[in-house]
C-alpha cells in the first residue's frame, strides 16, 4: 500500500508555500512583499514552508493509516 504519491507530495508542498506566502504577506500589517528583499527573511520563510509541509504530510499519513486500521477493525468485526 502506497501511503503518499509524488503528486500528493507536490501538492502539499505548493499548499505549504501558498499558506506561508499569505502569512508573510499579512505579517506586521505591511500587506506587501517587502520582506523578499532580505535574505534572512528567506531563511525564516523556508523554515516555515518545511514545517508546514512536514506537518501536512504527517497528518495525511496518520489519516491514511488510521482509516485503514478502522476499516480492518470493522471488517474483522463482522
Amino acid at each position: 500500500m502506497k501511503i503518499l504519491t509524488k503528486r500528493q507530495t507536490y501538492i502539499a508542498f505548493m499548499v505549504a508555500n501558498i499558506i506561508t506566502l499569505f502569512l508573510f504577506f499579512i505579517d506586521e500589517c505591511y500587506y506587501d512583499f517587502r520582506w523578499m528583499k532580505l535574505w534572512g527573511n528567506w531563511v525564516v520563510y523556508l523554515i516555515y514552508v518545511i514545517a508546514i509541509w512536514l506537518v501536512s504530510l504527517g497528518l495525511r499519513i496518520a489519516y491514511k493509516l488510521l482509516s485503514s486500521l478502522i476499516k480492518k477493525a470493522i471488517v474483522n468485526r463482522h
